[in-house]
């Protein structure tokens, strides 16, 4: 009998933190691990691009929510993924520099993700950068700053500055957030110059595994997403962690797979062999 309770209980802990080992998959830096926003945001499938209201009150739920300083209760989490559906996925120039910026002043205090498919323009090379230099990144601002910039019509040194801003945003997500701020500051006074880097093409399922531990996360149970790497401005000290899945900062599975190892030990010891 002991041996049964003992078979059922270590069941019963491996199904209950399978979620949990695969949660840990989940990477900001990774788009493959992220959830599809047509299944984690508000509305859907992406619908607002252009509509300045709809996106308006989209981001009056985030600030009166004060979701930059706690987001994890599911109102949150839903308007930030709609931010970024949108921020991804728009058309350039259906998507307003105000909502752009905001976007990237939140992405880092909502350390979540989801999925959107880029609109490409027709007819513009990839962008390419290497995001371990943002030297020249933070030259081209420089640049477009100036008093020279844009110009009427802009010059090709505006231009060239520009590309090389655009190229930033586009292929270094989740870098500097300063940088990308400035994308959507001045995409409004040039052309687009190149596409987002495509993602490897994928269905949507709202039932997938990826899709439904991100809606568990509605509840506190949802993937824990590693810290960032980047740099934000005045960082307070560590916060104790409020995952549900921990106590102490310890995994409630390792509490409890340590528990019931003492436990099985104690009753085959205290089990008479026969």
């Amino acid at each position: 009998m002991a041996l049964t309770v003992i078979a059922a209980s270590l069941l019963a802990l491996q199904l209950s933190c399978e979620g949990q080992l695969t949660s840990r998959s989940f990477s900001l830096q990774d788009p493959e691990t992220w959830p599809d926003c047509e299944c984690v945001s508000m509305d859907g499938p992406i619908k607002y691009c252009g509509n300045l209201d709809a996106l308006t009150e989209v981001k009056r739920e985030i600030i009166d929510r004060k979701c930059e300083d706690d987001c994890s209760p599911e109102a949150c989490q839903r308007a930030f993924y709609t931010m970024m559906q949108h921020h991804d996925g728009c058309q350039a120039g259906t998507f307003d520099a105000i909502y752009g910026v905001f976007y990237h002043e939140i992405e880092w205090d909502c350390r979540i993700r989801c999925y959107e498919d880029p609109a490409p323009r027709t007819g513009l090379d990839t962008c390419e950068y290497e995001c371990d230099d943002t030297g020249e990144a933070r030259n081209a601002v420089s640049t477009l700053e100036g008093s020279s910039c844009p110009g009427d019509p802009p010059s090709q040194e505006c231009k060239d500055a520009f590309k090389t801003l655009e190229r930033y945003h586009h292929v270094c997500r989740g870098g500097d957030r300063g940088l990308l701020s400035s994308y959507h500051k001045f995409k409004g006074e040039y052309d687009p110059a190149c596409n987002p880097p495509p993602r490897e093409s994928r269905s949507i399922d709202c039932d997938s595994a990826i899709n439904r531990e991100a809606i568990q996360g509605f509840n506190g149970n949802g993937p824990s997403p590693e810290p960032s790497t980047s740099p934000s401005p005045s960082p307070g000290p560590p916060t104790p962690s409020n995952d549900a899945r921990t106590v102490g900062g310890v995994s409630k599975c390792a509490l409890g797979a340590v528990t019931l190892a003492i436990t099985t030990m104690c009753l085959a010891f205290a089990t008479p062999f026969v």
